[in-house]
C-alpha cells in the first residue's frame, strides 16, 4: 500500500506551505509539513480513518476526508489495490457544493 498525491493536491500543499512561510514564518510552515506528513503516515496505516464525504454522492468512487488542519483537510479515495489517491487538498472555508469539481 503506498499514497498517490495528484499533482493538484501536491500543488495545492506547497503552495499553503509557501503562503504559510511568508505571513508566519518558518517555523509555523515547518509545523504544517509535519501535520501532513503525519497525516499520511496515519493513512497508510488506517487508511478508512476519514469520514466518507457525503457531498461526493454523484462522483462514482467513495471519497473520504481527513482534517490535518482546522481549515484543511485531505480527500482520498482508495484504489481496487488498496494506494491511497489523495485528490485534493481542501480548504474547508470553501464552499462544500463546487469539491466535485476539483476531484480528479
Amino acid at each position: 500500500m503506498k499514497i498517490i498525491w495528484s499533482e493538484q493536491a501536491m500543488e495545492a500543499v506547497a503552495d499553503t506551505a509557501g503562503y504559510i512561510l511568508d505571513n508566519f514564518g518558518k517555523n509555523a510552515s515547518q509545523k504544517f509539513i509535519r501535520k501532513i506528513k503525519k497525516a499520511a503516515t496515519l493513512l497508510l496505516c488506517n487508511p478508512h480513518t476519514g469520514k466518507i464525504e457525503s457531498g461526493l454522492d454523484d462522483v462514482a468512487a467513495t471519497y473520504r476526508g481527513l482534517l490535518v488542519t482546522k481549515i484543511n483537510k485531505l480527500i482520498y479515495r482508495l484504489d481496487e489495490d488498496g494506494n491511497i489517491y489523495v485528490s485534493v487538498f481542501w480548504d474547508c472555508r470553501r464552499d462544500p457544493e463546487t469539491l466535485s469539481n476539483f476531484i480528479s
